[in-house]
């Protein structure tokens, strides 16, 4: 294979941090193969596999990194039979830790569970388990909280409550527990999390961290308004078929801002932007204006200004007064709402040792107590269990970087060497592919060595990153349109990335000529939502249709006369249906929806079910039959239950019922059905009485 010459660097470099940011179709998972190879197979200082610890994201990569290193030695044994290294390669391949960083924290506990006191015969709960385990401690929780009748917790219940239930208090406590359980130290974080609170005085305020954090993004903000505003500008000034006589208030807009820029305080940007005016445009008639250009220009500007104001009233509307009064108010719920998930996380975690049952939080937080402990001072320092590690694994490999998060960073860091000369840490990941935000994945992290690391013909301290930006997966029309809408969305302060030459999209990939160069072309094709077709009903759902019916059209004028390359044959042939794939924001919402209106054209399709276990029909039928038999006075799980096989009424039956009482409840209906002159109606509202009844009577509330 033909590498580039960034791409023969990271295979070839050693004995330092390297810091990979790949871009889309930049072949790393060929390169990171390829490095894995070279380290195996090197001619003086070889490598046995299983003395690399590589960390994926997901366990089919995993699976395929594994297989593709499996071939690849194959080739070279079969090219070179009695090599003995090879061979020997070949086998401890099936014991190489190449897997999740779960899989990594497991194999941690199966060889050193003893120094921590861990039960051996621990298993891993499945996640279905464990939402049911999680439901029940939080609702025994809230229960004696409750009983106990605390004025502080009845006051937090009173505030985060939704009407008459505590939906939102039981959203509220297990997603801050989750995040709080992403950090090495739960309870530290916890405890910044309350100390954000603290401050009691403006200088405080001024001084807390997410104050100074509020000020730079506001700076940021003013920054991109501020480049904006000198863009229009000059965009009129150079502009001969712009209005000339809207250069006042645009230079006006670009002083005001400028001078924003300048303020580096919550009370001074407060006191500026609220005083914050815009002159209006001069409306100077003027021949030679072109209308267009000139009501675009008026957008851009109203824009302009709807940014400035946003920025105000979302940002800086209030007082340093009122900030402080609101602190001193929500302060005490948010004491309560620390120790609720402090109470949880603990009742929690006694329950699943009660069960020997362990999560994969609990994995790589035990993992981390088994690789470092702390010192006086409460800084952390690699155990003896680490240290064996660290000699262990020759280098130490970390795909999809960028969805790291600090815990894994913390227990990967206890495995590998440190220092600039010995460093063996390879990393590699995109920024721009940073998708799991809501996962607590950290991409400051990689954005932290981004900006440290220098690159590979300079000097640094910290590590070397080499950036790989050719794109050898997509053609060049594509990426260029990718690039224009990136270049446009990717912004320092969207991200903290500048999408530059160098963050760009480059194309590598050779393809021949098209016989229909026009065809390669990307396109936008859009539903006008205006359209008076859509008077009647402009709901999402039927603009997801119609964007379906639009999409069905495209293939199949595809399948009349589009040809595409086939690199199998290494020739041009007709498109397939297997050739188009949609993808979606929201598969699991929409997919169905695609699927059947492509279908209903002739079209052939396929979604995968993002439908977990609790929402599948049959355990949803099972749930509303318990909720009915615990209580059958909820209309709305009787109406499944009814609607269902263990009903088996349709819903003519079931409107039907519904009209028998029209202003009771449904089992009210259903008994009075039961009693009347109603043919099979009746005969399966007794059928499904008599059934619910035996099933009461069996089971004790």
């Amino acid at each position: 294979m033909n590498w580039t010459k960034e791409q023969q660097q990271v295979i070839d470099l050693r004995h330092q941090n390297l810091l990979v940011s790949a871009a889309a179709g930049s072949g790393k998972t060929a390169v990171l193969v390829e490095r894995i190879l070279s380290l195996v197979t090197d001619p003086d200082h070889p490598v046995d596999i299983d003395r690399l610890l590589v960390v994926t994201f997901t366990r089919a990569a995993a699976g395929e990194m594994k297989e593709r290193i499996g071939r690849a030695l194959e080739e070279r044994l079969a090219a070179d039979p009695g090599n003995v290294h090879l061979q020997k390669q070949g086998v401890l391949l099936h014991h190489a830790q190449i897997n999740t960083i779960d899989g990594f924290c497991t194999f941690v506990l199966q060889n050193y569970f003893h120094r921590i006191d861990l039960d051996p015969g621990y298993r891993i709960a499945e996640e279905d388990d464990l939402k049911l385990l999680r439901g029940r401690v939080l609702e025994d929780l809230l229960e004696e909280e409750y009983a106990g009748g605390r004025e502080e917790f009845l006051h937090f219940a009173e505030a985060y409550g939704r009407g008459k239930t505590d939906g939102k208090i039981t959203e509220l406590i297990p997603k801050v527990y989750d995040f709080a359980v992403s950090d090495p130290d739960p309870d530290l974080w916890l405890q910044r999390c309350l100390k954000a609170y603290e401050p009691q005085t403006e200088e405080e305020i001024e001084e807390s961290i997410w104050m100074r954090d509020l000020v730079t993004e506001a700076e940021r903000r003013i920054g991109g308004l501020l480049q904006n505003a000198v863009q229009l500008r000059d965009f009129v000034r150079d502009h001969p078929e712009a209005p000339q006589g809207y250069l006042p208030a645009l230079q006006s807009d670009v002083s005001m801002l400028a001078d924003l820029t300048g303020k580096t305080s919550y009370q001074a940007l407060h006191e500026a932007l609220t005083e914050l005016k815009f002159e209006r445009l001069g409306n100077k008639k003027q021949p030679d204006v072109d209308p267009d250009l000139k009501e675009q220009i008026k957008k851009k500007r109203d824009n302009l200004k709807k940014l400035a104001g946003d920025l105000q009233k979302d940002y800086f509307g209030q007082t340093p007064e009122q900030i402080l009064e609101d602190l001193a108010c929500v302060r005490p719920q948010a004491a309560e709402l620390i120790r609720l998930v402090s109470r949880f996380a603990d009742a929690y975690t006694a329950a699943k040792r009660e069960r020997n049952m362990i999560d994969f939080s609990d994995l790589e937080h035990l993992a981390l107590e088994i690789l470092t402990e702390r010192d006086e001072n409460g800084v952390r320092h690699p155990t003896a269990a680490a240290e064996e590690l660290t000699e262990r694994f020759a280098e130490v490999m970390i795909d999809e970087y960028q969805d790291s998060n600090f815990l894994q960073e913390a227990i990967l860091s206890a495995v590998s060497k440190k220092g600039e000369e010995t460093g063996n840490r390879f990393m590699v990941g995109d920024i721009k592919q940073s998708i799991y935000g809501f996962r607590r994945a950290r991409p400051d992290l990689f954005l932290e060595k981004v900006n440290t690391f220098h690159p590979i013909n300079e000097k640094g301290s910290y590590g070397v990153r080499i950036d790989l930006h050719q794109n050898f997966r997509s053609r060049s029309q594509v990426l260029e349109t990718a690039n224009a809408l990136f270049s446009k969305l990717m912004v320092p302060e969207l991200g903290g990335i500048v999408y530059d030459d160098a963050a760009a999209l480059h194309p590598a990939a050779e393809y021949p000529e098209a016989p229909d160069p026009d065809f390669a072309e990307t396109e936008l094709l859009i539903v006008d939502k205006s359209s008076p077709e859509f008077d009647e009903d402009r709901s999402k759902a039927v603009m997801v249709e119609a964007e379906a019916h639009l999409a069905a059209g495209r293939i199949r004028e595809c399948l009349r006369s589009g040809k595409i390359w086939d690199a199998g044959t290494q020739t041009f042939r007709d498109v397939q249906y297997r050739d188009c794939v949609i993808l979606l924001r929201a598969a699991g919402t929409w997919g169905d929806t695609y699927v059947r209106v492509l279908q209903s054209e002739g079209i052939p399709a396929y979604t995968a079910s993002g439908k977990g276990y609790f929402t599948t029909l049959e355990v949803t039928t099972v749930l509303n039959y318990m909720r009915v038999c615990d209580n059958p006075l909820q209309d709305i799980p009787l109406a499944a239950v009814l609607r269902s096989p263990i009903g088996g009424m349709q819903d003519r039956e079931l409107a039907l019922l519904r009209n028998v009482t029209p202003q009771g409840t449904l089992l009210d209906a259903l008994r009075t059905a039961a009693g009347g002159q109603y043919g099979t109606l009746s005969e399966k509202a007794v059928c499904f009485l008599e059934q619910l009844e035996s099933f009461r009577d069996r089971v004790p509330h």
